[in-house]
C-alpha cells in the first residue's frame, strides 16, 4: 500500500471514529460541483436567482468559478441591502431590489424570524411546527414584477438557469415567465413533500407541472428535514429541459 493511501486510510479512520465520513469532492456528494458541471455543459449565459436572500447561492456560484450574467431578486429591505454590497464587487452580478410574481404592481410580504422563510404566502402551522424560529414576525410592501418584464434586458442571452427559493410561490413566478421560459435550460425549485404555505403544490403536483413546461427532473437535494430521524420535509429539485435530457444520455 502506497504512503498515500495509508493516510488516507488514517484520516478516514480518524474520522469515522468522531461519527464522520470523508469522502472525495465531486457532482454527487458537493452542490457546488454539480453545478460547476450543469453550468458548463448547458453553456448557461445567465443566472436569475429569484429570492436571492443575502446572496448566498450567487456568491456560489461566483466562488465556483462562474463568470457570466447573474441576475439577483430580493424584496426584503434588509437582505437586499446585504446582497447588493456583495454584488459591488462583481461586474457581473446584477441586483432587483422586488419580489418576483405573474404581475407587476405591489404586494405584502412576510417576514419570517428567520428571514429566509419569509413569503407573500401564509405560512401554514406544519412549518411553524417544524421549524418555530421561522414564524412570521411582521409584513412590508414591496413591489413586484415578473421575469417577462426583463425580456428585452434578456434579448440576446440563449441558456438561462432560473433558481427559484420563493417559498410557494414558484407558480406564480413561472406565470409571470412565458416569454423567457423557452430559454430556460435549467430550473432548481424547492419541492416540498408536506405542504408549508397555503395555495402552495406538494411535490406530487410540482413534478408533474414541470413535466408539462418540457422540463425533466435531474437531481433532488433534501434541505429541511428533522436531523433526529432523517425525515425529509423540503428539497431542492434540479429540472432540465428535455431537449436538453437528451443530449446528455448516452
Amino acid at each position: 500500500m502506497s504512503i498515500k493511501r495509508k493516510i488516507n486510510r488514517v484520516f478516514k479512520e480518524a474520522a469515522s471514529a468522531l461519527g464522520l465520513h470523508l469522502e472525495r469532492k465531486n457532482a454527487l456528494n458537493t452542490e457546488s460541483e454539480m453545478f460547476r458541471h450543469l453550468l458548463n455543459r448547458f453553456n448557461i449565459d445567465c443566472v436569475l436567482d429569484v429570492g436571492a436572500n443575502t446572496g448566498q447561492f450567487a456568491q456560489a456560484l461566483l466562488d465556483g468559478g462562474y463568470r457570466q450574467s447573474i441576475v439577483s431578486f430580493e424584496p426584503l429591505p434588509d437582505a437586499f441591502a446585504l446582497l447588493e454590497r456583495k454584488s459591488r464587487s462583481h461586474s457581473n452580478w446584477q441586483t432587483e431590489n422586488v419580489a418576483v410574481g405573474a404581475k407587476n404592481g405591489e404586494i405584502d410580504f412576510n417576514i419570517a424570524g428567520n428571514s429566509q422563510s419569509s413569503s407573500i404566502l401564509r405560512m401554514l402551522p406544519s412549518h411553524e411546527q417544524l421549524a418555530p424560529g421561522s414564524s412570521y414576525v411582521g409584513s412590508v410592501r414591496v413591489p413586484i414584477k415578473s421575469l417577462d418584464s426583463y425580456a428585452a434586458y434578456l434579448e440576446k442571452k440563449e441558456s438561462i438557469m432560473l433558481k427559484l427559493d420563493v417559498q410557494g410561490y414558484e407558480e406564480s413566478v413561472l406565470a409571470g415567465a412565458k416569454q423567457i421560459i423557452l430559454k430556460v435550460k435549467l430550473l432548481q425549485m424547492e419541492v416540498s413533500i408536506i405542504p408549508l404555505y397555503e395555495h402552495s403544490l406538494t411535490y406530487l403536483e410540482a413534478l408533474q407541472r414541470r413535466e408539462l413546461m418540457g422540463f425533466s427532473l435531474y437531481s433532488l437535494t433534501p434541505i429541511f428535514a428533522d436531523v433526529n430521524t432523517g425525515q425529509v420535509f423540503q428539497f431542492d429539485a434540479i429540472f432540465v429541459r428535455e431537449e436538453q435530457r437528451r443530449e446528455v444520455l448516452p
